[in-house]
């Protein structure tokens, strides 16, 4: 008896384009953050850790690609957005970034509170955002909308909740900056199975796909890099100018005495015609290689200077 086993069902996850934070001193601010929200949760709305989770890792989610199986996230990735990415990340520098101020936000199932912020130039909200929505997005996803950047915090439980405060949080923010230096492709796998289509709102564990890893230019490092081409460049010519030297002090020593000539002409052997033959052939040779050298200065002595104003400089300043 055959049986019949149906195929695997493709495993979908949730996928985004962001950072995940690893700056310890960021890491601190925020745990810090998260900590007087927690109280606020506990003794003003008497909501306990049941009734509220979070991420375990801080991360920033800019873009939301969709809840997609690994092969289509990859295909999305291979033909929009690695391209933008590229272009976009070799052309701006890392951003330095502020936090700006608390958001509640809200779904069917939860309260989300955020932590919003903005490079200091505005870079993320003016350029870089609103290119990735119209050239990566919109294909795709016509009617989404861009989200300014944040760190989502905490997911708070609506059961049983008959207010919460939304506009005015009343916490401060963190006064220190940070530097978003690059995006990545972020994987997220829900912590707990549930029915139905899984929330960007569960638990879940956050993975960076470090082949879609896409770093800010740094005018530091290029700096650095070109010093050390510069400090190659001087070794190196350095060391062509010692070989060089030492390739001279080399002939020298090994050119022959006029003593060996001398023991030559005594050792030559006593074939006077072979002798006569190739004296006359060497002579004649001689003379030719003279003339032609003569004639060669004669020319360069009646030759008119050259004019360099008839030449155009090339490209970088060489002339043509």
């Amino acid at each position: 008896m055959d049986f019949f086993f149906p195929p695997a069902k493709k495993v979908r996850q949730h996928y985004f384009i962001g950072a995940i934070f690893n700056n310890q001193q960021q890491i601190q601010d925020l745990v810090r953050v998260k900590k007087t929200i927690k109280n606020k949760l506990k003794f003003k709305y008497h909501i306990n850790q049941h009734g509220y989770h979070s991420n375990y890792k801080f991360s920033t989610n800019l873009i939301y690609l969709g809840y997609l199986e690994e092969d289509v996230a990859t295909s999305y990735m291979e033909n929009i957005f690695n391209k933008l990415l590229i272009q976009l990340t070799k052309n701006i520098e890392e951003l330095e970034c502020q936090y700006t101020h608390f958001t509640v936000s809200e779904d069917n199932t939860y309260y989300k509170i955020s932590l919003e912020f903005t490079d200091i130039e505005d870079k993320l909200n003016k350029v870089i955002l609103p290119y990735l929505y119209q050239e990566g997005v919109k294909p795709i996803y016509p009617n989404r909308v861009i989200q300014k950047p944040k760190i989502e915090l905490l997911y708070v439980n609506k059961a049983g909740i008959s207010y919460f405060e939304k506009r005015n949080f009343f916490i401060k923010p963190p006064t220190n900056k940070f530097n978003l230096d690059y995006f990545t492709l972020i994987k997220g796998n829900p912590v707990v199975a549930r029915s139905g289509t899984p929330s960007v709102h569960d638990q879940m564990n956050l993975e960076e796909i470090e082949k879609y890893r896409y770093y800010f230019k740094t005018p530091n490092n290029t700096n650095l890099i070109n010093n050390a081409n510069l400090s190659n460049s001087s070794s190196n010519n350095s060391m062509t100018t010692h070989n060089n030297n030492s390739n001279n002090t080399n002939n020298n020593a090994n050119k022959p005495a006029n003593n060996t000539n001398t023991n030559n002409n005594a050792n030559k052997p006593a074939n006077n015609n072979t002798n006569t033959n190739n004296n006359a052939n060497k002579s004649a040779s001689n003379n030719a290689s003279n003339n032609t050298v003569n004639n060669q200065t004669t020319n360069q002595k009646q030759s008119p200077p050259s004019n360099n104003k008839n030449k155009h400089s090339g490209p970088f300043g060489f002339f043509l």
